[in-house]
């Protein structure tokens, strides 16, 4: 039998009702199968920040690319962005926040230039 380990943590109420509601939406069997997949999202963001070894400054739009990328459509999630800029910001400081949103700035800039 699997081992279990109960989280008695209470959260404001309208909290708890948006996790009942999304644990429905997303079809969750239970709060711990939805905590689970919390969880992989979070290490996913762990080990693709684990993996840069240089500097802020030398990061390229490539880099941002290949370590950062959750999925194009979550990467444009302001919460999943918030969750990936505590990461860096835990990691590399504020320097390493700032230069991925100067390489998603110019990569922006970029496909608005060649889409015209």
């Amino acid at each position: 039998m699997a081992k279990t380990k109960s989280l008695g943590t209470k959260v404001d109420p309208a909290f708890g009702q948006e996790i009942e509601r999304l644990k429905e939406a997303f079809g969750f069997a239970s709060f711990g199968e939805m905590l689970e997949v919390s969880v992989k999202l979070l290490q996913a963001i762990d080990e693709g920040v684990c993996c840069i070894e240089r500097h802020p400054r030398e990061w390229s739009g490539t880099d941002v690319v290949e370590y950062l990328s959750i999925g194009r459509e979550a990467a444009q999630d302001p919460e999943i962005i918030a969750l990936v800029e505590r990461r860096l910001r835990e990691r590399f400081g504020q320097d390493g926040v700032e230069r991925v949103q100067e390489l998603l700035r110019n990569e922006h800039i970029e496909k608005v230039v060649h889409h015209e």
